[in-house]
């Protein structure tokens, strides 16, 4: 298993905002230091991501998508086998789905080998833009290739319940927990306000069967905002 921890500070504080392309990584950028923070080690196991939802999906995503089930009150990917833009809910001539509710939902991905990834989380999505081809001039063939990106987002934490969430993410694609631990420290020691502060992210990488997926933490102190993140990336079929 290869895996690499990385760290980034982004404006936005949520996800990439560049295209990414097969197994690529995203630029770094080097980090200020942090005011110690208390951060509690104990967290609810009851409550998968530290904040409070219901077993059911009350805000139904409208977009239809093969790949996806609901199963007790849990919305379902299977990623066991590489879907079609149409299994993923990308329309012909469309390169992106989005499936956001109002309401956070619990959200899990079967991942090829036995690996399972689960959060709650408002949004996920998927995106050809990594697709080499995807400026060809019969857009209408977007809806025939693999996508090139999925990205979930969970709602947002405490940042004790983003730590465990981190370390249980890692845990959950073979990671070990190097990458939690190097985002606490960050955490401690960076200043959470003055010129230049930006965002804390961490991330580490784990390959799983045809995917790439990156696990990522996030604190952003604009808002006071914490929230863990995955991006799966695989690189499309060979143009015909």
């Amino acid at each position: 298993m290869r895996h690499s921890i990385a760290r980034a500070a982004r404006l936005d504080g949520y996800r990439d905002d560049e295209p990414r392309n097969g197994r690529g990584t995203t630029a770094m950028a080097s980090m200020p230091a942090r005011a110690p923070i208390l951060l509690a080690a104990a967290v609810s196991l009851s409550v998968l991501v530290g904040c409070t939802v219901t077993s059911n999906i009350t805000d139904e995503p409208a977009e239809p998508a093969a790949a996806r089930t609901v199963e007790d009150g849990v919305e379902v990917w299977d990623l066991r086998e590489p879907p079609t833009a149409a299994d993923v809910g990308i329309q012909p001539g469309e390169k992106t789905s989005d499936f956001q509710t109002g309401v956070p939902r619990r959200i899990r991905l079967l991942l090829p080998e036995g690996f399972e990834l689960e959060t709650v989380g408002p949004l996920l999505g998927f995106d050809n833009y990594g697709h080499p081809h995807r400026k060809l001039d019969h857009p209408e063939r977007l809806g025939s290739w693999t996508p090139s990106t999925m990205f979930v987002k969970s709602a947002p934490l405490e940042p004790s319940a983003a730590y465990e969430g981190f370390k249980r993410d890692l845990a959950a694609v073979g990671l070990p927990p190097d990458a939690a631990e190097t985002w606490l420290a960050e955490m401690r020691s960076t200043p959470t306000a003055g010129p230049g502060v930006g965002p804390i992210q961490v991330r580490d990488f784990a390959e799983v069967g045809y995917l790439e997926v990156a696990v990522l933490a996030s604190y952003s102190p604009v808002g006071d905002t914490t929230v863990l993140s995955w991006t799966l990336t695989w690189a499309p079929p060979p143009r015909r």
